[in-house]
């Protein structure tokens, strides 16, 4: 069995699980294949159909990196880079 080789780069890192899905949520949107890497985001259990929704993650510890194939560098850091700089945006910021 030959590996298949493929030149990734990474384009998002955090250790923030809320972060990770909205970055993975962004990606799939666009159409683009993503790898994670890293630890797992570790969910402590989940609150089913809460508030209209899925399950609700209450843990949101992972320490995780999205890497994309090189080609598609540009374009998927262009769609990940309000997530770099969310926690510098306030309310009261805006």
């Amino acid at each position: 069995m030959v590996a298949n080789e493929t030149d990734l780069v990474t384009v998002f890192s955090t250790d923030d699980a809320f972060a990770l899905t909205l970055a993975k949520s962004s990606l799939e949107d666009a159409g683009m294949e993503y790898v994670i890497t890293g630890a797992d985001p570790r969910y402590i259990a989940g609150i089913p159909g809460a508030f209209g929704v899925g399950q609700i993650p209450l843990g949101t510890k992972c320490s995780c990196e999205i890497q994309v194939e090189r080609p598609f560098e540009k374009r998927a850091r262009a769609l990940l880079e309000p997530l770099l700089h969310a926690h510098e945006q306030r309310p009261s910021d805006r």
